[in-house]
């Protein structure tokens, strides 16, 4: 998960926060 993490706080995409993240997998 902290590749994952490390990606999201790169991608310049995602802007919202990983609760927002989560959801989609849920």
């Amino acid at each position: 998960m902290e590749a994952a993490a490390q990606f999201f706080v790169e991608s310049p995409d995602v802007v919202y926060g990983p609760e927002a993240i989560e959801a989609q997998y849920e």
